[in-house]
């Protein structure tokens, strides 16, 4: 996947809404000062018709 491409949320019904990929970031990981590791996974947003905007892994959508 790459910034532009169209997306389905596979969490919703086949028949919603198609939004367009804005960013994507990569895996991150985070150390605080109690040396606790914080990791979060590949994320993307995405922009929907309408103008809402989700950020969720991006194992969560599928290229339309």
């Amino acid at each position: 996947m790459k910034v532009g491409d169209l997306v389905q949320n596979k969490l919703n019904d086949p028949d919603g809404p198609i939004g367009i990929i804005i960013e994507i970031r990569e895996n991150m990981f985070y150390e605080d000062v109690e040396c606790n590791k914080w990791e979060y996974p590949d994320t993307v947003r995405v922009w929907y018709p309408g103008g809402q905007i989700e950020i969720n892994p991006i194992e969560l959508y599928e290229l339309v």
